[in-house]
């Protein structure tokens, strides 16, 4: 982890950025990257921020001064679902304590200062600290020598050690056990906050689930606060299993992991959630434990150029370099030679290839060119027993394609097709075949069951097969004239009769010109009137009605008041009621009501 001092520019090393196949991504620009300040959300870098690719996928990334202007712990990592990169966190301190611990003019120890071992061994001396040394606890002076205290025999407390003080060959192998460590010793307390070595946090789970674990209540609040830190299970139920935490949500504390947990968490377990370093910056020598991801990656790195390769050198059967090494043994071109006897395919010299039909065996056989398209066929001088042709381009076929005589046959081949099969509805050959279904129409009998207006009913009704003057016939001009109808005729008669009527006529509608007619005196006896139901209207009722209307004024029954003459049908019910007035000098009827 790097420490950073407050809204203070400052470059770092992230990478390196690897693709889905593994291979380094070196156009990586600063929008590809976010940074997530202590609780706040992941947010876009300073637009003032610079990212520059180095090598190999790694990348030089310089801050801003708004980019570290939050103390705690920053982290910045891809925005990316594609290609991945460790994410690099950094510790924001204050100005103040920055320059303190770090700054040029931080106070501590001033090279080379001389120590007065007189004063040291006569007397007390104080410290600027206030930290008293009495002389009695310097057993001689020959215990510092240049600088270096050699032997320091019960020391209680050390306030502060040099850089590289303490070596690995300082420490005895048994300097430092398990025995020697209580139980609790060391917790979470006793790493500073910034020493990169404390948990992020650490305390007892609220619960767990298969792909999860509910933290304690005090957890942070706010979502994917410990997203892609790990959560190791310290204590109590599933102890021992460490994940990755892919997601967290503030208000549930539910940190959810990848993979599922073996044995899920409960309110039994302790975690810790630790920070995740930069693998990639881990030595590669360090990590070459057989069949672990380090040894893997070793391996790969140290692969040599593939092309470089000899083959099929030891590669077994079956292998790629077995097969291409084996059956690629030599230039294409020398493994297509120019044709030779036998060889159907043609290779010419300039290294083209083509197919050598010359060359097909058996060429009398039949040939499936089934898949295979014929963009242009220059001249083909005879194609025997062609069974199919599935198309043709357009024009392919011309007048001077066709023999002399083929229009012939294709008009012979049509008439001559057999009428079944082709009487489908709506074609011509449904149309030809139901006219000649028709037969002779003069043989036809009319009018038979042709219907109202058609042209068989009409002559049928009117021209019927008689003779001129026979029953049912017509009356015939000219020589063929009939001097009489022997049959009844049924006819509507329109003009003038100048001959004679003899027999009976059934009813006259309407007779225009009654000039020249007379009524026998017989005739009148035919007049039967009937009883009137009403009272007849001038220019409108028959002479029939007024008859009868004027016989029942004589023989039906009239009541007579002083007021009306009413007149009675035959059957006693009125009739009509004339309204009538008698003044002693003149008698008035009106008209019936």
């Amino acid at each position: 982890m790097t420490i950073a001092r407050q809204s203070t520019a400052i470059e770092l090393a992230i990478g390196p950025v690897l693709d889905a196949g593994g291979v380094a991504v070196t156009d990586c620009v600063v929008a590809d990257f976010k940074i997530k300040k202590t609780t706040s959300n992941f947010a876009a870098l300073n637009g003032s921020a610079t990212l520059a690719h180095v090598s190999a996928g790694m990348y030089d990334l310089v801050l801003t001064t708004s980019d570290t202007d939050t103390v705690g712990l920053a982290t910045i990592a891809i925005d990316d679902t594609v290609n991945a990169c460790a994410p690099v966190r950094i510790q924001v301190i204050e100005e103040a304590v920055y320059d303190r611990d770090f700054a040029a003019s931080a106070t501590g120890y001033i090279a080379n200062q001389p120590v007065d071992l007189n004063t040291i061994k006569t007397q007390t001396v104080t410290c600027a600290g206030g930290v008293t040394i009495p002389n009695a606890t310097l057993a001689s002076t020959t215990n510092i020598t240049a600088g270096t205290v050699t032997t320091a025999t019960n020391v209680t407390t050390v306030n502060g050690l040099a850089a590289n003080v303490i070596t690995a060959t300082s420490i005895n192998a048994d300097a430092i056990t398990a025995a020697k460590i209580a139980d609790g010793a060391i917790d979470r307390a006793a790493f500073a906050a910034d020493t990169g070595l404390q948990p992020i946090r650490s305390n007892t789970a609220a619960g767990g689930a298969a792909g999860s674990i509910t933290l304690d209540g005090s957890a942070s609040a706010s979502n994917d606060f410990y997203n892609n830190c790990r959560v190791y299970i310290t204590g109590g139920t599933g102890v021992g299993q460490n994940r990755m935490v892919r997601d967290y949500v503030g208000s549930s504390k539910v940190a959810t992991v990848a993979p599922n947990w073996v044995t899920n968490p409960d309110n039994t377990s302790t975690f810790a959630i630790l920070p995740v370093t930069s693998v990639w910056e881990e030595i590669m020598s360090d990590h070459t434990t057989s069949l672990t991801t380090g040894a893997a990656l070793n391996a790969v790195g140290a692969a040599s150029d593939p092309w470089t390769v000899a083959l099929p050198g030891a590669y077994g059967a079956g292998t790629a370099g077995f097969i291409i090494g084996t059956n690629i043994d030599a230039l294409i071109t020398s493994r297509l030679a120019p044709t030779v006897a036998g060889r159907a395919l043609d290779v010419s010299a300039g290294g083209e290839a083509g197919l050598d039909w010359a060359n097909v065996g058996a060429p009398g056989s039949t040939v499936n060119l089934s898949a295979t398209t014929m963009s242009a066929v220059t001249t083909t001088a005879t194609a025997t027993n062609v069974t199919t042709v599935n198309g043709l381009a357009a024009n392919v076929i011309t007048a001077a394609s066709l023999a002399t005589d083929a229009g012939a046959e294709l008009a012979a081949a049509t008439w001559d097709l057999a009428v079944v099969g082709h009487t489908t509805s709506g074609t011509f050959g449904a149309a030809m075949n139901a006219a000649g279904s028709l037969g002779d129409p003069w043989g036809t009998p009319l009018p038979g069951s042709y219907g109202a207006g058609t042209a068989g009913r009409l002559i049928g009704r009117s021209m019927p097969d008689v003779v001129a003057g026979g029953s049912g016939g017509l009356f015939i001009a000219g020589t063929n004239a009939a001097t009489s109808i022997t049959g009844a005729l049924t006819a509507a008669i329109v003009g003038n009769i100048t001959g004679n009527l003899s027999g009976s006529v059934g009813s006259v509608t309407t007779v225009s010109d009654k000039t020249g007619y007379s009524l026998a005196s017989t005739g009148l006896n035919l007049i039967v009137p009937a009883d009137p139901s009403s009272i007849p209207v001038l220019g409108t009722s028959s002479i029939v009605v007024w008859i009868g209307y004027f016989g029942a004024w004589t023989v039906n029954e009239v009541n007579v008041t002083s007021s009306q003459a009413k007149l009675k049908t035959s059957g006693g019910s009125d009739l009509a009621t004339h309204p009538i007035s008698d003044d002693g000098t003149t008698f008035q009827s009106e008209e019936p009501a």
